[in-house]
């Protein structure tokens, strides 16, 4: 059997899996079903949580399946079945996060990176992780809270940190290459959170509030509602997209 354990090849893996990753879903489906810019309507964010206000449940959970599953899953199971050596998948995983997070078809702008990151975990088997994961992001967030930015900044904390923790205390295998990759989506989800999709900050407030809010909620603002519902304003709004059509959209 061939196997994918340094090289060239491993490099092409790993590119391959950066350009899979990058694979745009939420806005593909945002201009397909409802012929919108999804990165100029409501968080900007072009994945799950976006799809989910912009397009409806339907839509918004079936992105993020694909995200968890076809990105974060897949790519570290096909590379597995070829004998790639702990390092590779480390790197292909984090490739694909990154793909999403900076993808090479919009500019480099994306998604947060969340469900690819989740499915990332659950390829890895690291079940600690995700079991803290869900219950943080899931039952704390959505359900009891009915806002996940900061439950989702804790969960993203937590993940290196429960890694190391139960490596240390030999509760679990947890090698350092899988210590390193969960610090890397650590950074990344952060660094993802911090400059957005490369907007500026809001004129009216201090840089700093701004950067804070981005931090704790993942929003520019304190208050969630106005920032999900946000609308383009004519000099940002697609040209070939009816204001009619843009506002049916926005409700869905």
């Amino acid at each position: 059997m061939t196997t994918i354990d340094g090289g060239l090849i491993a490099i092409g893996v790993v590119v391959a899996a950066y350009l899979w990753g990058g694979i745009p879903t939420a806005y593909l489906a945002a201009r397909i079903e409802a012929g919108i810019d999804i990165r100029k309507y409501g968080s900007g964010n072009v994945g799950a949580s976006n799809a989910l206000v912009q397009l409806g449940t339907k839509a918004g959970v079936a992105i993020g399946l694909f995200d968890l599953i076809g990105k974060g899953i897949l790519p570290v199971l096909l590379i597995r079945a070829f004998d790639a050596s702990l390092t590779v998948q480390v790197a292909v995983a984090l490739a694909a996060v990154a793909g999403h997070n900076w993808s090479p078809y919009l500019r480099f702008t994306g998604g947060r990176g969340v469900s690819v990151a989740g499915g990332v975990v659950l390829a890895f088997a690291l079940w600690h992780e995700a079991a803290i994961s869900t219950i943080l992001i899931v039952a704390l967030g959505r359900l009891a809270f009915k806002d996940t930015g900061l439950f989702t900044l804790i969960a993203i904390v937590a993940l290196p940190v429960t890694t190391l923790s139960l490596g240390a205390l030999s509760m679990a295998d947890r090698p350092l290459e899988t210590v390193l990759l969960c610090t890397l989506i650590c950074a990344m989800l952060v660094a993802k959170r911090l400059i957005a999709n490369w907007e500026r900050p809001i004129a009216e407030q201090p840089v700093i509030e701004t950067l804070l809010c981005r931090m704790l909620w993942d929003r520019d603002v304190r208050h969630k509602q106005g920032w999900t519902e946000r609308m383009p304003n004519a000099d940002t709004a697609d040209n070939d997209t009816p204001a009619a059509d843009t506002s049916e959209a926005a409700d869905r």
